[in-house]
């Protein structure tokens, strides 16, 4: 199963940001809420199917990917703190052009009552419901409920400094976190190749210099979709995703690859 960059457009959701959007969503900060529990305490809740929470629980978090530049789409990953994260969560929802209202970096609370948390691939996921032939799973969260459940904290929005780590020494709780990956390039057989097809989900592989591989998943329909893989050796950061003992990586924008030294062969 490819990881949910949810680059279906089949689905219904609102398209570019207009007045409207605007009237949906309040852009206007909150400076009432105050998060009441962990993300330990949320991912206990589940018990081998997925539940709808009950609980009057508050979350907060600090926004780690962007669809700016369409690399994501119909998701928000974040994590418990700005540096040095502990945990990282994500929540699914019919809303694009999100990062005009939850930008990286800033700091969200997320009110869990009504809430879908479900898990898939061993990772833990939040949103709305979908219905597949009697079975209850998570789906994405309607655009006119966003409204009600993620509020953007008026705190002022934090520089996330990535947590640095080898590609042999990933843990689970970096998962849906922002980490950067140095000394890394991609394998020779990707050199002179695009990052994605058009309109296709298209892995891409990463090597260190001792072998080490990941895999950088990028959209097909991003902004530098058909922009040519650098070919040479550095620094990567994006938003690790997981799927069991899978690990893979996506970037926010191209402004996150930093392949300025020679390669390593």
């Amino acid at each position: 199963m490819k990881f949910a960059l949810l680059l279906l457009f089949g689905a219904t959701f609102l398209g570019c940001v207009d007045s409207q959007n605007f009237e949906t969503l309040s852009v206007n900060c909150d400076n009432d809420l105050v998060a009441n529990s962990s993300y330990s305490e949320v991912k206990a809740l589940y018990v081998d199917e997925t539940v709808q929470i009950q609980e009057d629980l508050i979350i907060e978090g600090y926004v780690t990917s962007s669809d700016r530049e369409g690399n994501f789409f119909s998701v928000l990953h974040f994590q418990d703190k700005p540096v040095n994260p502990t945990e990282g969560f994500r929540i699914e929802f019919d809303l694009i052009d999100s990062h005009l209202f939850f930008p990286e970096g800033s700091k969200i609370l997320i009110k869990l009552k009504g809430l879908y948390l479900g898990k898939s691939s061993d990772v833990f996921k939040l949103g709305g419901t979908l219905s597949v032939f009697g079975n209850i799973f998570v789906g994405r969260l309607p655009a006119v409920a966003v409204r009600e459940h993620i509020f953007l904290s008026c705190d002022e929005t934090s520089e996330l400094l990535p947590t640095a780590v080898a590609i042999n020494d990933f843990e689970k709780t970096l998962t849906n976190t922002l980490v950067q990956i140095r000394d890394v390039q991609f394998v020779a057989d990707d050199l002179n190749q695009p990052f994605a097809l058009e309109r296709e989900e298209t892995e891409r592989t990463l090597t260190d210099c001792d072998g080490n591989e990941i895999t950088l998943i990028n959209s097909g329909f991003s902004d530098f979709f058909d922009e040519t893989l650098p070919s040479g050796n550095g620094s990567i950061t994006g938003v690790l995703l997981r799927e069991r003992e899978n690990y893979k990586l996506v970037i926010r924008s191209l402004d996150d690859i930093n392949f300025s030294n020679m390669r390593c062969e």
